[in-house]
This record gives structure tokens, sequence and C-alpha cells, in this order.
């Protein structure tokens, strides 16, 4: 059978002799109609790819809505349905993860309203595809905390990270930036949380777009990612895969991010910030980014000589 299989297929792609004219059919076409009467398909089926641009299109107490754009590939098959899931911090990082996944019926509508949710939790959410071949492609993840800023969960565009019960820290997502900070050892995606390297006593975790920055117990600050504006505050403008030490800060209470920038708390009630600075985000009176590669070196003022020495949160 082995044998007459190969040479079917030889025969079928032209390498073979041509029939004899005249012959209702030629020999090997009997053959494969007699091996697969349905014939033989060249066509090999693959996934989709990942969804792309998950992003928060709004949210209620109770609910989120969430949009994203197609995948670069079907797969060969059409788009035949997205597959909405959720989870729990604590959920999404058991050995055997957790998830639910939302029942919204078949749709290629390319957004949901997850309702149902309770007031005050931190959900995480990711998306896939699948192709009229019935195969789902890889999930695309978002996080979204529906509770309270100090919730130990930080996402945004395509990356999350939350901290452990051992105050350790895990990402997954994308890694394209070194965000996930495991020093690319997981590539440039994970779709499990990964720890990060070397972070451990974190206190307080905080993520802008495409870098992350942890607060330790110690009152030192680590970050990690991205670093176009400075905002690692490392003194460069370099791309750190691994967490990197915020030179200046020692006593931290205290951290935030904006898209590009990011603050701290000191202990004695002062405030400095650190990355862009184009509108003033760093509040000390200038719009010099180049000041703003370290954090510690100048504060947040009220007016252009007196700095704010009685912060709690930023």
């Amino acid at each position: 059978m082995i044998a007459l299989l190969a040479a079917a297929l030889m025969l079928a792609v032209g390498v073979g002799p041509a029939a004899a004219a005249g012959s209702d059919a030629p020999a090997w076409e009997q053959a494969i109609t007699e091996w697969a009467p349905g014939g033989i398909s060249g066509a090999i089926a693959s996934p989709p790819t990942i969804p792309q641009n998950v992003a928060l299109a709004s949210k209620t107490s109770t609910s989120v809505r969430i949009r994203w754009d197609a995948p670069a590939s079907d797969g060969g098959a059409a788009i035949a349905d997205y597959i909405v899931e959720y989870a729990t911090p604590a959920n999404a990082v058991l050995a055997t993860p957790v998830w639910t996944t939302f029942a919204d019926g078949v749709s290629t509508t390319t957004s949901a309203t997850v309702t149902g949710l309770a007031v005050g939790t931190t959900y995480l959410f990711r998306v896939s595809a699948k192709n009229a071949d019935n195969i789902t492609g890889p999930t695309a993840p978002l996080a979204y905390a529906a509770a309270a800023a100090s919730a130990p969960v930080a996402g945004i565009q395509s990356s999350t990270c939350v901290i452990m019960a051992d105050s350790t820290v895990r990402c997954w997502g994308l890694n394209t930036s070194g965000q996930l900070g495991d020093n690319f050892a997981s590539g440039t995606v994970s779709y499990t949380g990964v720890p990060v390297s070397g972070l451990t006593n974190v206190a307080q975790l905080v993520q802008g777009i495409n870098y992350s920055c942890a607060r330790r117990t110690d009152g030192t600050v680590w970050c990690w990612g991205a670093n176009s504006e400075g905002q690692l505050g490392v003194g460069t403008t370099a791309t750190w895969s691994e967490p990197q030490r915020v030179t200046g800060i020692t006593d931290a209470t205290f951290i935030a991010t904006g898209g590009n920038n990011t603050c701290a708390v000191m202990s004695g009630g002062k405030v400095s910030c650190w990355g862009r600075n184009d509108e003033g985000e760093a509040g000390n009176g200038t719009t010099s980014a180049a000041d703003q590669l370290t954090g510690g070196t100048t504060f947040v003022k009220t007016d252009a000589s007196t700095e704010i020495t009685d912060a709690t949160q930023v």
C-alpha cells in the first residue's frame, strides 16, 4: 500500500509517465480513487495567529468591554469565532490555570462586554480566534484591575505582571522590549507567567507602556523594559530586559507610572519623578527631558521654589 501511494503521489505531481492515449482514466488516478475515494488534499490546516491590539474599551463596576483587531493570519480558513476568557490573578498563575470562558455564543465581532463581574475584584482577560477549520490559535492577554489602585496586579499594552504570595513577580504576554523581565528567556512572547529575574521582597508593582517598576520592602525601586524616555531611571535610555535599580531612590514608600514617566514618594514626603517631561510631567518647574534620566535628582514643587514635603501617594 505504501509503495502504491508513493507511486500515485509521484505521478500526481507530474514526475511519472503520461497516461496512455484513449484510456478512460490513468492508472494512477484509478489507484488514488481506490485508496482514497474522497481524493487527496494538499492543504495543511494551521491555527490563526494572536488577535491584535487587545484593549479596554469601557467599564462599569460589574462589567468590562474589551476590543481587539483581527489576527494577522487566519490560518488558511476564515475566522469563525472569538473566544474571550477571564480569571482572577490567583487562578491564572496556578500550576493548572483556571480560566472562565465568557458565554457570548459564536461571534466574529471584534469586541465583547464581559458581564457579571464582582465589584472590587481584579480580573485578567485573554482573547483567541478560532477559524472555519475549527482550529483555535494562541491567546492575547489583557489586564484590568476592577479593584482599587493598590491591587497587586499591573497591566497595560500587551503584557501583565502580578505579585506572588512569596513577594516575587511573574509576568506574561509580549516581551519585545524586555517587559517580562526574564532577560528574554521566554523569547518575545509568553502565554504563561514567567518569573522576573532576581526580584524579591516586592511590596508594590506598577506598569507603564511596555515597562514595569517594583518597590521593594527596603525602599529601593527596580524597573525593566522599554526606556526610550528614561522612564527606568537608570541614567540612560537603553532598554533593559532584567530589573535595574533606580538611581537615587533609597526610601520610597509609594510609586506610580504615567505612560512613559515614573514617580516615587519618599519617606519624608518628597516626590521625585523621572522619564518623559516634555509637558512638565516631572513637576519640577521645567520641561527638560535630559534632566529626568534618574530618580532623586529633582523633586516636585508647588511653586518655583517650594518642594512638596507631605505627600503620601502620587
